[in-house]
């Protein structure tokens, strides 16, 4: 097989173009290993993924498991999610034969998807197409319950020890699945981090931007009595809100308010750039409002729809207050930063026209009694 078509057959990678899967072919290394050595041990943590090229890998059996050895051969592969975040080994992995593999390192896959912000939207929409991973090497094998001898009493007593093994069998994969999916969701995490950190690289001046803003979404909402789901919903908008610079050329991003009519046009397309980005992916479908509608005005002189009063979503309502607030206390290319309170005289100064007085009046309170992050005097 070829180097695309191996890295084809690991189901995180099987989506993607033929020209991502071949840049990334370009990016893998072979390694050899001589019959005996070990490829990987058990708890050892690792960012690389191993993709079987020739000869026979053998994944010992781990104690809660039957006793039997997993074998792996050509387009076998071991730490599937190895590329985007470090992991824990489950079973130690021996080479049975001399063998060889194909080794993808997660930092080099960290570095084309800098280069490619399609291949990070491609991998996380993957990600939360699928429940699980299904690599033999960082996923445990479920275990199979052992047949119970005939004679090991009456019909009733048979039955309730079957009933046992069934409950912890149910109890053990229950715990086995919520672990998973917390990992699921702290590398779906770390790749929405990935894709905000590369939207601001664009700009130096707006490193942290994201963060900061959806740190005080999140204290925002709670203010406003939102669920909790809706809370966190909120740091994702504001973490992501800006996530449509990735399109806008840097120069013109750093020119700022010195803009000509028709750049301006092509900065504010960095709202409906972020929405089509974040639309692709659909666990994120949720914070779509936070994107589209934070630069509309309560009095419709906002873009890009010119929206006006309660035709503006609640999302975009609420971020329109932190992302301002935010942006006034740090420097940009093209103006000086303003202090905490100039920055609150003004919001006020805005209220009813470009913000709503319903969470522009909450989060006054919260930023005059000291309950937003690190605010500047």
């Amino acid at each position: 097989m070829s180097t695309a078509e191996l890295l084809r057959r690991v189901p995180l990678l099987q989506r993607l173009r033929p020209v991502q899967l071949s840049a990334l072919g370009m990016l893998a290394t072979t390694v050899t290993f001589k019959s005996g050595e070990v490829v990987v041990r058990e708890g050892q943590m690792g960012r690389r993924l191993y993709v079987v090229v020739s000869g026979l890998l053998s994944a010992a059996p781990q104690e809660s498991n039957p006793p039997s050895d997993l074998l792996l051969g050509e387009g076998d592969y071991i730490n599937e999610l190895g590329v985007l975040d470090a992991r824990s080994y489950t079973r130690s992995v021996v080479a049975v034969q001399p063998s060889t593999c194909l080794v993808l390192e997660g930092k080099d896959v960290e570095k084309e998807m800098a280069h490619d912000p399609e291949l990070t939207v491609a991998l996380l929409r993957e990600m939360t197409r699928r429940g699980q991973p299904t690599d033999p090497a960082t996923r445990p094998h479920a275990d199979r319950a052992a047949a119970l001898s005939p004679d090991s009493g009456d019909a009733t007593d048979l039955l309730r020890q079957q009933m046992l093994v069934y409950a912890d069998e149910l109890n053990r994969v229950y715990h086995e699945e919520k672990q998973q999916v917390i990992q699921l969701r702290e590398s779906i995490m770390g790749m929405v981090r990935v894709l905000a950190q590369l939207a601001e690289s664009k700009d130096p001046h707006l490193a942290g931007h994201g963060a900061r803003v959806g740190r005080h979404a999140q204290s925002l909402a709670r203010k406003a009595g939102w669920e909790e789901p809706a809370v966190i919903s909120a740091g994702l908008g504001g973490l992501l809100h800006d996530i449509g610079n990735l399109v806008i050329d840097s120069a013109l991003l750093a020119k700022g308010d010195q803009l000509t009519p028709s750049e301006r046009r092509v900065m504010q397309g960095h709202v409906e750039a972020g929405v089509r980005i974040v639309s692709a992916i659909p666990s994120l479908l949720p914070i779509v409002p936070y994107i589209r509608d934070h630069h509309e005005w309560l009095n419709g002189r906002g873009y890009p729809r010119g929206l006006r009063g309660e035709e503006i979503s609640p999302e975009g309502r609420l971020l329109a207050v932190v992302d301002c607030y935010d942006a006034m206390l740090h420097a940009r290319s093209y103006r000086e930063q303003r202090v905490h309170r100039e920055a609150l005289t003004e919001l006020r100064r805005y209220a009813g026209r470009q913000f709503d007085p319903q969470y522009l009046l909450p989060f006054l309170e919260l930023a005059e009694s000291g309950g937003l992050e690190n605010p500047q005097p």
